[in-house]
Parts: structure tokens; C-alpha cells; sequence
């Protein structure tokens, strides 16, 4: 169905345009729910951080860090590779990579409510 369907002058241009602004409309919604995450009750009492100290703002703002940092490295990454390994093997390795990083998260909440 679409191998037939080719993209030329205002087409190209209105294609891209879209596909950038969804792109650029999924990292503020990311930033807005990183935001709200990190500043919930839930996250700073199950980590024991003081948003009032300087330690506790610093710990913060390292984890914001390291989620974009993730995501710049993620994106980066399947852009290089993802053409070879193809839409499947891409997938299942972003799969497996998510729910390597999610144990910690699951097994630091396991902690809390045992």
C-alpha cells in the first residue's frame, strides 16, 4: 500500500513539518509528566528526598538528567542500528532494554510496601 506512495515538494514538505511537530509534542508531554512525577509525594517519600535541601533538589535534577540523557542516547542509537536490525528486532530489543531498566523502580517499590 505505501511502497507506491511518493512524496514530492509540498507533500515532503507538509509530511515532515507534522511528523516534527508530533515529535516535538511528545518531548513537552514527556518533560510535563517527568515533571509531575518527580515532584509527586509518592516518589520523593519512597526515595527519602527533601526537595526543601540542596541535596534533595541536586538528586532531582540528576534523575531528570539521566531520563533525557537515556532518551537522547536511545534515539540516537535506534537511528543508526534500527535501519539494519529492522522494525521487529528494533522493537523487541527496546523491550527488553525497558523492562531491564524498569526492575530497579519495581524492586525499589517492592522494598517499600513489604
Amino acid at each position: 500500500m505505501f511502497s507506491k506512495l511518493q512524496l514530492e515538494g509540498n507533500a515532503l514538505l507538509a509530511t515532515v513539518t507534522t511528523l516534527t511537530c508530533l515529535g516535538f509534542l511528545l518531548i513537552g508531554y514527556d518533560n510535563g509528566l517527568m515533571g509531575g512525577f518527580v515532584n509527586s509525594r509518592a516518589f520523593l517519600g519512597t526515595l527519602g528526598i527533601d526537595e526543601k535541601t540542596n541535596a534533595g533538589t541536586n538528586m532531582i535534577a540528576l534523575v531528570v538528567a539521566i531520563y533525557e540523557i537515556g532518551c537522547f542516547i536511545g534515539a540516537v542509537t535506534t537511528s543508526f542500528i534500527g535501519e539494519g536490525l529492522g522494525r521487529r528486532k528494533s522493537v523487541l530489543i527496546g523491550v527488553i532494554i525497558l523492562i531491564i531498566g524498569s526492575y530497579p523502580v519495581f524492586s525499589t517499590m517492592c522494598a517499600v510496601l513489604i
